[in-house]
């Protein structure tokens, strides 16, 4: 029971020091929105600070002072983060490890900031660092882990140059205010961490919900128009299927049994749908009884998918004494030249609506019902 205890307790500790308290899981689906928030911060740092550091040098090679003899150094700075905004204005999105190395940059380039005026500065302790000691945490969205190493790092190196350069008297000041600074930073920082993780999360949670049909389970209306809303401004994958379907029969289910019976009848159908299809992509209640697939396989994926459906279906007719019927339709964009999404699920519609047809001619039952 105690190596329980003791397992658990490390457990967390790991996932706390790794992804901010919660699983490995959970802190991958949140993970854009860490990166959308990290990349923007980047941008205003380097924005604002850029400009601070082109003053600097616009102003160092114009007129003699003590701020001249750091020219070049001012100049390399504003190169770096105009390179910086450029790069993770235009490119970071694309590509990710962009976002990865700037984030770094940014950390160990205000730590080295701070150092850089504590090493300059008159024989007394220095505020600047331990004030970006405690800052830099709470901006940028980094692990605990990694955060608290650079944390770390940056403080070996301060306290080191300290000993060499201040009396001994000074260096206890700055060694003791250094320690309890990184100390402070590393706790509010994780805390801070773990708090904005838990926001995405909720946030993440939320935006689920929106998403989802009650009723089964499946993505709903406003899911699918999103997906409509994506391949507005983007290329349609050359493995892309859509699949409409429909359930016979459901109105008149209703009418005589009652909507429990319907809501019974739905939501059986969904299962077959999502057991079948749901591999292959996501599926949309789209209606009261209209649903979408919208897959990315093979035609033979396919075929598989549609012949494991239309036996979950027959499965569920013996085992509840049911008559759960589907009609189908797909289509993928080799059918049709130069497709629109639209195109391509009327085309679906098209032959879902002919599937019905036939369906209601065979059985004879009044197609209204």
């Amino acid at each position: 029971m105690e190596r329980g205890k003791i397992s658990l307790f490390l457990k967390n500790i790991y996932n706390i020091l790794f992804y901010g308290g919660v699983s490995k899981d959970k802190y991958a689906r949140v993970k854009e929105d860490v990166f959308n928030y990290n990349r923007k911060v980047i941008m205003i740092y380097a924005a604002f600070t850029g400009f601070f550091f082109v003053i600097l040098t616009v102003y160092s090679f114009l007129f003699e002072s003590v701020i001249a003899k750091n020219s070049y150094m001012y100049l390399l700075g504003a190169i770096t983060l105009v390179l910086l905004f450029i790069f993770n204005k235009f490119l970071a999105k694309k590509y990710h490890l962009i976002l990865e190395i700037s984030k770094y940059i940014a950390v160990i380039s205000l730590f080295a900031f701070g150092i850089v005026l504590a090493v300059n500065s008159a024989d007394d302790v220095t505020a600047t660092y331990m004030v970006l000691l405690f800052a830099v945490p709470l901006i940028l969205m980094i692990k605990p882990v990694t955060m608290t190493a650079l944390t770390i790092v940056s403080n070996v190196v301060y306290i080191y140059l300290m000993s060499r350069l201040q009396p001994q008297e000074l260096l206890l000041k700055n060694l003791v205010n250094a320690n309890i600074y990184a100390i402070v930073s590393i706790v509010t920082g994780t805390s801070m961490f773990i708090m904005k993780i838990q926001k995405y999360e909720t946030d993440y949670m939320n935006r689920k919900l929106m998403k989802l049909d009650q009723l089964t389970g499946l993505l709903n209306r406003h899911a699918y128009n999103e997906v409509i809303n994506a391949y507005s401004v983007k290329e349609m994958e050359d493995n892309l299927l859509y699949v409409s379907m429909d359930i016979n029969g459901l109105k008149k289910v209703n009418d005589t049994f009652g909507h429990r019976a319907g809501d019974t009848l739905i939501t059986s159908a969904a299962s077959c749908m999502r057991k079948a299809f749901n591999k292959y992509g996501d599926i949309f209640r789209v209606g009261g009884d209209e649903f979408v697939a919208v897959l990315y396989a093979t035609k033979q994926e396919l075929d598989e998918a549609t012949s494991s459906f239309n036996r979950l279906i027959e499965l569920h007719n013996q085992q509840d004494n049911d008559n759960l019927s589907i009609s189908i339709g797909y289509s993928s964009i080799h059918e049709l030249e130069k497709v629109s999404f639209e195109e391509l699920a009327h085309s679906a519609d098209v032959k879902m609506y002919k599937d019905k047809s036939d369906y209601y001619t065979q059985t004879g039952k009044d197609r209204r019902l």
